[in-house]
Parts: structure tokens; C-alpha cells; sequence
């Protein structure tokens, strides 16, 4: 008989306060992650040149995973980002932007199918090379302080975890300001 291993455990930072402790995090009817219901409907409703910066990211990160080389990957809008420390995720929620006026719970999130990437590549201003920059993030390429011109920044690691996944105990309150 096979012994399933425990869950891992990683840390989320929930901005919207809709995450309960022991909580099945599943798609909603239409396939989507709170995440992907953000992101969707514009590609569905607007052209590449109508997008945000923000909405042409997802949409071009989308494109790039369905190349054969990202095949096992699951989409973005599927999914609930983490972070594998407790203080990675307190440092998160302190830079939100805007930034919330409520207090933001740091709940766990359990589940033993996740990967993990640096987030670094997908916000680099990189004008032509951004599309090589995405195929870096889906790739798990560490930035280790690169490009090579620009800000200087250590990786940082975002924890994507594919649905449906549970969440643990919600084990700190990151205030306002």
C-alpha cells in the first residue's frame, strides 16, 4: 500500500481576505482561479494594444505556456500563488500596491504539487527582450540580480500552486499602515 506524503506547506498572502482556515481552493465554473477570473475576460473582450501592462503580462505568459518545452506547467489563471516562508509572505504583503487599509491575513497553503519560479523575470523592463524574459520565469531560471543593467534586486521566489489546493491556519495579520 502507497503512503501518501504529507502536504508541504507554504504561506499566502491574502489581499482579499476570502480565504477561511481548512478550505478546499477550487476553480470556479468556468475552469478559473480568483486569480484568472481577474485576467480573463479581458482576453476575451479586448486587443493586445487595449490591454494593461498588467493584463498583456497574463495574456503573453499564457501563449509562451502553451508551447510543447512548458506543456506540464499549469496555467497561471488556474492557480493561487505562495511563498515557502512565513516571512517571504510577510514581506509580500508590505509591498502590495496600492496598499490595502485592512489588515492582510498570511494563511497556509497545503499541497504537494507546486512549482516554484522567480518572479523577478516578469517585471523587469525589458521593451524587446520581455518575451525571453517570460520564457526565463517559465523556464525556473533564478535572476540572480540580472539583467545586467537597472535595478539590482536578490530572486524573488512566488510559490504557483495549481487547484485545487486547502489552506491551512491563518498564522499572522500583516496591519495596515
Amino acid at each position: 500500500m502507497e503512503v501518501e506524503p504529507p502536504l508541504q506547506t507554504f504561506y499566502h498572502a491574502d489581499r482579499n481576505r476570502s480565504l477561511t482556515e481548512n478550505q478546499e481552493i477550487t476553480l470556479s465554473e468556468n475552469g478559473l482561479s480568483v486569480f484568472g477570473n481577474i485576467y480573463w475576460p479581458a482576453f476575451q473582450s479586448k486587443s493586445i494594444q487595449e490591454m494593461n501592462k498588467a493584463e498583456m503580462r497574463e495574456f503573453y505568459l499564457e501563449e509562451i505556456r502553451k508551447e510543447e518545452r512548458y506543456s506540464l506547467y499549469t496555467s497561471r489563471l488556474q492557480s493561487i500563488f505562495a511563498a515557502n516562508s512565513l516571512a517571504e509572505a510577510i514581506i509580500f504583503a508590505n509591498s502590495i500596491q496600492p496598499r490595502p487599509d485592512h489588515p492582510i491575513p498570511i494563511i497556509e497553503i497545503l499541497s504537494n504539487n507546486y512549482w516554484s519560479l522567480d518572479s523577478n523575470w516578469l517585471d523587469f523592463i525589458a521593451g524587446e527582450k520581455v518575451i525571453d524574459y517570460y520564457r526565463n520565469y517559465w523556464d525556473g531560471l533564478i535572476t540572480n540580480h540580472r539583467p545586467l543593467t537597472g535595478e539590482r534586486r536578490p530572486p524573488r521566489i512566488e510559490v504557483m500552486i495549481p487547484l485545487p489546493a486547502r489552506t491551512g491556519k491563518i498564522v499572522h495579520i500583516v496591519e495596515p499602515y
